[in-house]
């Protein structure tokens, strides 16, 4: 009688995982899917999580290097990419549906970090700079170029924190980043930096892009409906 209890038990236990196993596949199926390059003082894992418990019903994947995130666009596309306008521009079957800004303004302001010395942003066809891979070595170069309307000699790495080595061996004569970006190189270093602002460069902060035939509500709504502090990873305060 017992034996018949204990197996019954099991049964019955199985049966349960078994539908819980459905459930949650079937829940993967349906979920929207949504991929994130954003190059920041964030770490892609940490971002990932973040961006994951903040929306639970989406698929998230963030990419730390933009090699990746476009092979993996191309490979398995998702519903949906977040990244910088110039970036989203590089895949054609996506369209930007959604907007970031802060304080009300949709574009960033750039400036040149050096070390010990004033960077003149007048010669800047003179200078080393550093700058992240955003969209590959040849599309990015022609980014920077065409904002800066100069052509310095750049030097591209892949993760924020790869800038403070290029600075302490003197590699460069500045990195070139967002303004909001400055807060973490004075907090990680002891490094007396100087800050000149580059008027010419206001490229837009953040979007998102969905694909051509999808509607990927879901997504969006979840954007919509970051909580300040999530959203201000992206730099932003709102999304429209």
């Amino acid at each position: 009688m017992k034996t018949r209890t204990v197996k019954q038990k099991m049964i019955s236990n199985l049966i349960r995982f078994s539908f819980f196993l459905m459930f949650m596949f079937f829940s993967m199926l349906s979920a929207e899917k949504l991929y994130v390059f954003y190059p920041s003082p964030v770490r892609p894992h940490h971002l990932q999580k973040t961006l994951r418990e903040a929306c639970p019903n989406l698929e998230i994947t963030v990419f730390g290097r933009f090699e990746d995130f476009a092979d993996k666009v191309k490979s398995h596309p998702p519903d949906a990419i977040l990244s910088k306008p110039e970036i989203l521009k590089s895949f054609a079957n996506y369209f930007i549906h959604r907007s970031g800004s802060k304080d009300g303004e949709s574009n960033e302001k750039y400036v040149l970090l050096s070390i010990d010395k004033d960077i003149s942003v007048d010669s800047l066809s003179s200078l080393s700079i550093g700058f992240i891979n955003l969209m590959g070595r040849k599309n990015t170069k022609l980014f920077l170029s065409e904002q800066l309307n100069a052509t310095p000699k750049i030097k591209l790495v892949t993760k924020v924190e790869d800038f403070l080595p290029l600075q302490r061996f003197g590699m460069v004569d500045a990195v070139l980043i967002p303004e909001t970006f400055v807060a973490y190189f004075t907090k990680n270093s002891n490094l007396k930096f100087t800050i000149a602002d580059v008027p010419q460069m206001r490229p837009a902060i953040v979007a998102i892009a969905v694909s051509d035939s999808i509607k990927a509500e879901k997504i969006l709504k979840a954007i919509n409906g970051l909580p300040l502090d999530k959203s201000i990873i992206f730099g932003v305060d709102s999304w429209q």
